[in-house]
């Protein structure tokens, strides 16, 4: 008899637990100042990030490698998806990608 498999191993995209510092930008916002977020994890077609920001679900935000600390990289467009229960006071907020992102800017956030 074989074991059940979990969702994470069924995935397409696996996820890749990331904590790791970004900073958000909401376009669609009166300020567009970018702030302070870490992302959790992230896989080809999404990602989860923790932030004391409230983000709608259905907005549209940039997300980038924090250029303080990690250096320069790809910025990627996402979508709030769904909020999650927040963690040690902060926002839990998972988004999808318009289109699955390359696999070379994937390990940019990671």
């Amino acid at each position: 008899m074989q074991p059940k498999s979990t969702a994470s191993e069924r995935r397409a995209f696996p996820r890749r637990e990331a904590n790791y510092p970004v900073q958000v930008v909401r376009p669609d916002s009166f300020d567009c100042d970018p702030f302070d977020a870490t992302l959790l994890d992230i896989s080809q077609t999404g990602l989860l990030l923790l932030t004391a920001v409230d983000i709608p679900v259905g907005e549209w935000i940039v997300v980038r490698p924090d250029q303080r600390g990690a250096g320069f990289g790809a910025e990627v467009i996402a979508i709030v998806d769904r909020r999650l229960p927040p963690q040690d006071g902060q926002q839990r907020i998972a988004c999808r990608f318009p289109e699955p992102i390359d696999y070379a800017v994937l390990r940019q956030f990671t």
